[in-house]
Formats: structure tokens, C-alpha cells, sequence
């Protein structure tokens, strides 16, 4: 009898810690933000909106701070997954840096909206978006090349602009 009181009163307890966990399909306060930010932008892709809307699509846990702006404030770089195997196919940058340096409120400095697979980076203040390469026969795992491409600040059209890419072999 006591062993089976012992199991109960523990059963209770792990469901009652269990019941304030969110789920693993919950999304951060973060996420939220940047979704909100993207379906208010009347410059997204209607496919992407289209996507964040129906839930098969979401904002990536990972959202990157850094200065790309050189304004000494972080910017945010927000990745949208497709929720499958197309993994994350849109990148957002977003800013408070206006033209001649003013601060203005947050908005998007960089849209990239036909991504496949795609990864980001910060390397000295530049960001950089990885994407696979893909040949013929070439598995969803391992494509031939990745490419990157670097995006820097221009101070005077206060946006990001691309600085170049360069080709790397793939995994294997």
C-alpha cells in the first residue's frame, strides 16, 4: 500500500513539472517578435508570410545579435525554416540604423527570400550566408560546394549589400 501511494504522489509530482514545460513545438518570446516583424513587412515574400502563417513554417530558435551596422547596436539576424527538409529558406536582417546614422524604429535591412537549406554567420561584423550546392546524384546530405556569401554594411543607402562569394567543398 505504501509503495503504491509513494508511486502515485511521485506520478502527480512529474506531471505537475511536467504541465509548466513548454512543449518542444512552443516558440520563445523571441520567435513571436520576429514573426510578428516579418508578416508586418509589406516587402515579404507572400509565400514566406504564407508559410508563417499556416504553421508549417517558423522562425528559428537561433536568431544571431551582432553589429553589422557599425553603430555599436546589435542587429538581429532571423532565420524562417520551412519546417522540413528544405530547411531554413529565408533570412531577415533587422535594424535600428537609419541613413547619416540616424536611429529609426526596427526594420528589415536585408531580405533573402529564396533560400535552400541555408545557414548564417558573423565574422568580423559581416555576415555571411551559407548555402549548399548541389550536382547530379548529389544526396539532400552532401551537396559537391557550399557557397558563401558576405554581406556588408553601405553607410550611405543604409543597407546591406553583397560583397562577394566564394565556393568551398562540401562535406563528405
Amino acid at each position: 500500500m505504501r509503495l503504491r501511494t509513494a508511486f502515485i504522489a511521485g506520478l502527480a509530482a512529474l506531471t505537475a513539472a511536467l504541465a509548466v514545460v513548454p512543449s518542444a513545438g512552443a516558440a520563445t518570446n523571441s520567435q513571436r517578435f520576429f514573426r510578428n516583424l516579418i508578416l508586418r513587412d509589406t516587402q515579404t515574400a507572400p509565400r514566406i508570410s504564407q508559410l508563417l502563417r499556416r504553421e508549417g513554417g517558423f522562425v528559428d530558435p537561433k536568431i544571431h545579435f551582432a553589429d553589422l551596422t557599425g553603430d555599436t547596436r546589435d542587429d538581429a539576424v532571423a532565420l524562417v525554416s520551412s519546417g522540413g527538409a528544405a530547411g531554413d529558406i529565408a533570412l531577415y536582417v533587422f535594424s535600428t540604423e537609419g541613413p547619416n546614422r540616424t536611429t529609426v524604429a526596427i526594420r528589415p535591412v536585408l531580405r533573402l527570400e529564396s533560400l535552400f537549406r541555408a545557414s548564417a554567420l558573423i565574422r568580423r561584423n559581416a555576415l555571411v550566408v551559407r548555402t549548399p550546392r548541389y550536382v547530379a546524384n548529389n544526396d539532400l546530405c552532401c551537396p559537391a560546394q557550399l557557397q558563401d556569401e558576405s554581406f556588408r554594411w553601405n553607410r550611405r543607402t543604409a543597407r546591406l549589400f553583397s560583397g562577394g562569394t566564394v565556393r568551398l567543398p562540401g562535406p563528405r
